[in-house]
């Protein structure tokens, strides 16, 4: 989808086309490949382990397994790992003391800091992602104006590119993404034999007041521009009106698109491509430890038999159940036991794990450590810890960069939606008021340096060898552990501590003598007789 000149968005027949083209095939797979995304993001990844087995295992065999399927996140748990820009708080400063204001009222009421943060992640897992800095009437706050931050993953909207630079949103077009017809790709009967199919966030098609999934929203198309703003049917037929004249209306209010694209490796078009070995390596290491844990349950238990003549060919084995048989002169002895298999579950948990480390250090999370059991002894150990101890090894400043930059075109936009709805009859919120300005909000943005991750044992070697080496005090110490404090204040608290210390050793040493005054005498007499000995030593030695 390409855009030439923005008036183009005014011709029925254009409008046609462009919703066309994302009901059509090409877009439809887009969007289902960004919902899979999504979904397995938000935990939900049951369903696509179980399409996984059934494409190796008869439905049977699947659906004896769903209840040992296993979930283990490990998709959010590297995008989590990856996504650091906004791992601590930025500063950010203005020259002039108004502008500081507006922009601190602007950043705290519309959560910016969490917006950004969740849009971080959704940059590394979904490759784009939008802000929209959304106006609404806040019915629960004065019924006036407000505004709020929504971060939205690719299958939530769609762009139209401009046509001698595709990387570049010309237009943006919301609409209703029907989950469950997407899913049409997939064979039906694949879901029904899953039993995942029926679930309240795949809709069921109908449109209900109560507890109605977003499944299923009725269709319609909002297409914004620089210059435009309107709502259209699937026919492409405008029926947004204005609120005070009932005429169809077209202008966008505050002449500039309200949503903020970020990105991740765009290559001449604005839809980036890559990931896919994250989300199909979770995919796959879940359905590995599902194997494990189903050989584990059919060949973890012994099977009973029994061999002989004319012995029952159904019975039934528990610990409060004997056996007796008949044996006649000349029959076989019969063979009773279990037959037990050792499968080889450490050699696949080690494969797992060598796998996992793989996928890390391939996506530029380091891997510090891989141990094949859980232990109370080891703080890295397990597939937990092996995730959770990899470390980004790739540089940030760039990323840093378009951060910088657009945060301060989202701040921009909210500026002016608040400065077009204080002029408006019906009024902003009073907690925007102070950002009510006509001046161009310039500030400036600086992130903390990023501090690698380093366990407390690791921590506290390197404190000791500095000061050992001479190269810190206990002050510094104490700066290391509590970073908010001053060198003075530190000071003041290792003083405090050691006047405890000095309190707690008298104390000690009191204790000590109390002990040796009420206890045996002989003790005494003990001690004093070597030293009588040894004065009247000398004595005899001289007759």
């Amino acid at each position: 989808m390409h855009i030439y000149q923005e008036s183009d968005l005014l011709n029925p027949e254009f409008r046609k086309s462009i919703i066309d083209e994302i009901e059509g095939p090409e877009n439809r797979k887009r969007k289902c490949e960004s919902l899979k995304r999504y979904e397995i993001y938000r935990d939900r990844i049951k369903k696509y382990i179980l399409e996984n087995l059934l494409a190796e295992l008869d439905p049977e065999t699947v659906n004896e397994m769903q209840s040992r399927v296993s979930t283990i996140n490990i998709y959010k748990k590297m995008i989590q790992k990856k996504a650091r820009v906004y791992k601590d708080t930025p500063t950010r400063s203005a020259d002039n003391d108004d502008i500081q204001e507006i922009v601190e009222t602007i950043v705290d009421n519309l959560n910016l800091n969490n917006s950004m943060k969740k849009t971080n992640r959704y940059v590394e897992a979904f490759r784009n992602s939008i802000i929209y800095v959304k106006p609404f009437i806040d019915h629960e706050n004065e019924g006036k104006w407000s505004l709020l931050l929504e971060t939205m993953a690719p299958h939530q909207y769609d762009v139209i590119e401009d046509r001698d630079n595709p990387s570049i949103a010309r237009a943006v077009v919301l609409s209703h993404y029907n989950k469950t017809a997407q899913l049409t790709d997939d064979d039906p009967q694949t879901r029904a034999k899953t039993g995942v199919a029926n679930n309240f966030r795949d809709g069921d098609g109908k449109n209900q007041k109560i507890a109605d999934s977003p499944a299923d929203d009725e269709k319609e198309y909002i297409f914004w521009s620089n210059n435009h703003h309107f709502t259209c049917n699937e026919k492409g037929e405008i029926i947004s009106k204005d609120d005070e004249t009932g005429e169809i209306a077209t202008d966008n209010p505050i002449k500039r698109l309200p949503f903020v694209s970020f990105f991740k490796d765009q290559d001449g078009s604005y839809w980036s491509t890559g990931g896919d070995d994250m989300v199909e390596g979770s995919i796959l290491v879940n359905t590995l430890l599902t194997d494990i844990y189903y050989i584990a349950k059919i060949q973890g238990m012994g099977i009973f038999y029994l061999f002989g003549k004319g012995v029952p060919k159904k019975y039934k084995v528990g610990p409060n159940r004997g056996i007796t048989l008949e044996v006649e002169e000349g029959d076989p002895t019969p063979q009773i036991g279990f037959a037990n298999s050792n499968p080889p579950i450490d050699s696949h948990m080690k494969m797992t794990e060598q796998y996992i480390a793989l996928l890390l250090s391939t996506n530029d999370l380091g891997v510090n450590a891989i141990q094949g059991s859980l232990s109370a002894d080891t703080a890295q150990s397990g597939i937990h810890e092996l995730i959770q101890n990899a470390e980004p090894m790739t540089a940030i400043e760039d990323e840093q960069q378009q951060y910088k930059d657009k945060e301060k075109d989202i701040v921009e936009i909210a500026a002016r939606w608040i400065r077009l709805y204080d002029d408006g009859a019906i009024g902003v919120v009073s907690k925007y008021k102070d950002a009510v300005t006509e001046n161009v909000i310039e500030y400036s943005l600086k992130f903390e340096e990023q501090q690698h991750f380093t366990s407390e044992a690791d921590k506290w070697n390197v404190v000791k060898t500095k000061n050992d080496i001479g190269i810190w005090n206990k002050v510094d110490a104490m700066i290391q552990d509590n970073p908010e404090l001053s060198r003075d204040e530190a000071l003041e608290l290792l003083l405090k501590q050691a006047e405890e210390n000095l309190k707690l050793a008298e104390a000690g040493m009191a204790s000590i003598i109390n002990q040796g005054i009420d206890g045996d005498t002989n003790t005494e007499n003990t001690e004093i007789e070597p030293r009588e000995s040894a004065k009247e030593q000398p004595e005899r030695s001289q007759d």
